[in-house]
């Protein structure tokens, strides 16, 4: 079958068929402004290897009424469980012929009825569908859940009418269209193609009691049989009841078999329908149940919190301690998750050093205690953090001309204002620039200023630096670089190494780690031809990132 969602535009005809000898209630959706009214669902589907339960309470809030209309604010959804039928593992090893299944078309997870929506309705007093704003769209072709509960009223005092439509079902893949009926349309998205079909829905008033008035319903839809296409046929049966004290539809019991035809196979799918009005002592049971619910879930919350902050100790640990140890699998687990759960980790000493073994045992569980591992150590988790290429917080240590940083160190790195991440020092540059690796990334690197670079925690473990290591005599700049520097008069001088240039100016750093910024013009012949040597030989080293 292909996956697509059926649409159906209905033109509606009501034929009068019998009056009543005697009959004083009004069928009439006679509803007043905030009136409002509740309704609780039960639909199963029965999908051969699946029972399907779609279950749920929905809202009703009039909104506007006037002589000709009222409006509905309508809010609610239901919620689906599935059962698997007892012969499915049969039927799954091949022990019986495997039943038919649900075609896709129906198992569409856009249908907005599963959930929770909100639809504004307008409709006729005699409960024609004039506006819908929004969508509450079932699977299985029951339409609009909003919907639902109104049928077609007749504008006379009559024991039994029917609503015969004109059908055009179309079929589109995204569809979500409104339906006027329980199995109407889906969808306002494009059309991929159509075909029409006949639906015809008859009522007949069976009993009046307490102000309620039963109606045996019958339902039929059917499609042409054209042999290119799947065709489909709906029929169901049952009641529909009416409250004329409130004007509400009260309940509905309804059975449906939705066959559908493709080439010589026909497949059923029985489908029930369930609704009724809520009374205020149901309303208020209902309440009361939820509100226990919600205070019996507060209070497990409030336990679990209560141990996730109840250190281990005493007994508790040494049998914790004595599990972990032990060569049962069944234990192991269970103690670990005990620990994973836990919040407040002033851990013994003996369980931390227990927990770091199984981190690095490479055994079924040490990812799991690795996790718990991080939760105990805080030390441990900043250096597994700087490991890997997640988002790290700002260190604030903040890297300038004058930190002397060294290849290999791990540091924090960021490019255009992204937020900070781990890298590696791998080259320092001539010109003050520095090359690093993004850790967790193979083969990310980049060349950043310094204002791009902050020191990582102290915490953080560090690799040995290397011998020789500073800014000055690092390999990759020119040889002789502590000099005596002079000025273009020949009047001043100064011991510095030479860090690079910056616009016009050379940025120098005395032995005792002063910081000079010198003009290249006031500089000595000798020494503004120094730095066009080194400027010249940093060139000549090339791009590091062309292939080799």
């Amino acid at each position: 079958m292909q996956r697509s969602s059926l649409l159906i535009a209905v033109t509606f005809a009501f034929v009068a068929c019998i009056a009543p000898d005697s009959w004083a209630q009004r069928l009439q959706y006679d509803l007043a402004k905030d009136q409002s009214a509740s309704y609780e669902y039960d639909i199963q589907i029965d999908n051969s290897t699946h029972w399907i339960q779609l279950t749920g309470i929905v809202n009703y809030q009039v909104t506007m009424e006037d002589s000709r209309l009222v409006r509905l604010k309508f809010e609610g959804g239901l919620s689906e469980q599935t059962k698997p039928k007892p012969n499915r593992q049969a039927d799954f090893l091949g022990v019986f012929p495997r039943p038919p299944v649900l075609p896709n078309i129906f198992n569409k997870s856009i249908f907005s009825g599963k959930g929770h929506s909100k639809n504004s309705i307008a409709m006729t007093r005699s409960g024609q569908i004039l506006t819908l704003d929004g969508t509450s769209q079932l699977p299985f072709l029951l339409g609009n859940l909003s919907l639902i509960p109104f049928e077609q009223l007749p504008t006379e005092e009559l024991q039994t009418w029917k609503s015969d439509s004109g059908v055009s079902i179309s079929e589109d893949s995204n569809a979500l269209r409104f339906s006027v009926r329980p199995f109407g349309p889906f969808s306002f998205q494009p059309i991929e193609r159509m075909q029409s079909a006949s639906e015809v829905t008859r009522y007949q008033i069976a009993s009046t009691e307490n102000d309620v008035v039963t109606i045996n319903k019958t339902y039929e839809l059917r499609t042409p049989d054209t042999g290119d296409r799947e065709s489909f046929q709906v029929d169901g049966k049952g009641t529909w009841s009416f409250d004329t004290r409130d004007h509400f539809p009260s309940a509905t019991d309804m059975q449906y078999s939705l066959s559908i035809k493709d080439g010589n196979t026909t497949t059923a799918f029985p489908i029930k329908v369930k609704f009724t009005k809520l009374s205020k002592e149901r309303l208020a049971q209902l309440k009361a149940e939820a509100d226990s619910n919600r205070e019996k879930s507060q209070k497990l919350l409030e336990e679990r919190k209560a141990a996730a902050n109840t250190p281990i100790q005493g007994k508790e640990l040494d049998e914790l301690l004595a599990k972990l140890n032990s060569n049962n699998t069944h234990d192991k687990h269970s103690s670990l998750i005990q620990l994973m759960n836990k919040e407040n980790f002033e851990a013994d000493p003996r369980l931390v050093e227990t927990v770091r073994k199984m981190s690095n045992s490479g055994e079924i569980f040490s990812s799991l205690a690795d996790r718990i591992l991080q939760k105990m150590d805080p030390i441990y988790r900043l250096n597994k953090q700087y490991e890997g290429s997640g988002v790290l917080d700002s260190s604030q240590l903040i890297v300038d001309r004058t930190t002397d940083l060294f290849v290999g160190q791990i540091v924090q790195i960021r490019e255009h204002g992204n937020a900070w991440q781990a890298g590696e020092v791998t080259e320092l540059l001539p010109d003050g620039k520095v090359n690093v690796h993004y850790r967790g990334w193979p083969r990310r690197t980049a060349t950043l200023l310094r204002n791009q670079i902050q020191l990582a925690p102290k915490e953080v473990n560090q690799p040995k630096r290397p011998e020789n290591s500073s800014l000055a005599a690092n390999a990759s700049q020119p040889a002789t670089l502590v000099r005596t520097w002079s000025d273009s008069s020949g009047g001043y001088k100064v011991e510095a190494f030479y860090v690079g240039v910056e616009a016009d100016k050379v940025i120098l750093k005395t032995p005792a780690g002063k910081e000079l910024s010198v003009a290249l013009s006031r500089l000595s012949p000798e020494d503004q031809r120094f730095v066009a040597q080194a400027q010249e030989q940093a060139k000549k080293q090339g791009n590091p990132f062309e292939p080799r």
